[in-house]
């Protein structure tokens, strides 16, 4: 038997973090153009943690952006230690062609002035509250457990 499993129908290339006072932004480029997220709570996640890696809430991370999107805006929550996620607040997005943009204030994310986060950003995940679905399906950036760490100055 031959192990077959679908190409993500948003293949993610590249992230690019920055912040100002209030927000975070990510930039999130994909292979080709992103479809409509419709009620897909997998379509482009994005997993956050505050403060340097430990295990903490689901997996080391603490915050999930992406559970829902509507009308421009789309969902922040709080996770638990079963995935399951309580509402912190509502993010900004624009989708134009292959480019998602997400414009999160920082105190939905638990951060507070300067400090550091580590994030990964995933499409498509079949399983997303399982880790080791990150291996083997969907987009995940970086791949399985890996995060990057983004550090703000004063």
């Amino acid at each position: 038997m031959r192990y077959n499993q679908p190409a993500p129908e948003n293949h993610i290339q590249e992230i690019k973090v920055t912040h100002d006072d209030q927000q975070i932004y990510f930039f999130i480029r994909g292979r080709n153009n992103f479809n409509n997220p419709g009620s897909k709570t997998n379509w482009v996640n994005i997993l956050i943690g505050t403060g340097a890696p430990s295990l903490k809430s689901w997996e080391s991370y603490e915050y999930l952006i992406g559970n829902s999107y509507a009308s421009g805006t789309v969902s922040v929550g709080k996770l638990q230690p079963d995935f399951k996620t309580t509402a912190s607040g509502l993010a900004q997005y624009t989708v134009s062609g292959n480019v998602l943009q997400i414009s999160c204030s920082k105190n939905a994310i638990g951060l507070n002035g300067s400090g550091q986060f580590y994030f990964k950003v995933v499409a498509d995940v079949a399983e997303p509250q399982d880790i080791m679905s990150y291996y083997t399906s969907g987009s995940s950036v970086p791949l399985g457990r890996l995060s990057y760490i983004y550090t703000m100055g004063n």
